[in-house]
């Protein structure tokens, strides 16, 4: 959760691919996805917390920066595990769906800030797998 080097995030993804298919290992691994996954939308949360409409609000670099880090590492989780459930569950009304998040930061897009293009990458990288494991 603190790496953002794209080698740092493919050993990670091998390591946590390994893990997954260690089936004598399933029950303590899934807890720990779980835990990741958990961890993933906090971050994600508490990066755009407290706005309400996040596809005009003014971003300060560190959060753009807190945002294509987030994105990316849920963008390499995406490509071993199938996250559309887990972008969808919003705790019963209770927060944001990531996926909520995620689609009012592409919409950011449209804006054309320079430096949250970035962001962007990574973002239609999480819209393209997520399409891609409904389309399965």
């Amino acid at each position: 959760m603190s790496h953002t080097s794209v080698t740092i995030l493919s050993h990670a993804i091998t390591a946590i691919r390994y893990l997954i298919d260690a089936t004598s290992l399933s029950n303590a691994n899934s807890t720990k996805i779980l835990e990741l996954e958990d961890e993933l939308a906090r971050a994600l949360r508490d990066t755009v917390g407290g706005r309400d409409e996040i596809e005009v609000a003014t971003l300060a670099e560190d959060e753009v920066l807190a945002l294509g880090a987030h994105c990316s590492r849920i963008g390499v989780l995406f490509g071993v595990r199938n996250l559309t459930a887990w972008m969808e569950e919003d705790e019963s009304g209770k927060q944001s769906c990531a996926w909520d998040i995620v689609s009012a930061v592409v919409e950011r897009g449209r804006l054309g800030y320079k430096e949250e293009e970035g962001v962007s990458f990574f973002l239609l990288q999480v819209i393209f797998c997520s399409c891609a494991d409904r389309c399965d």
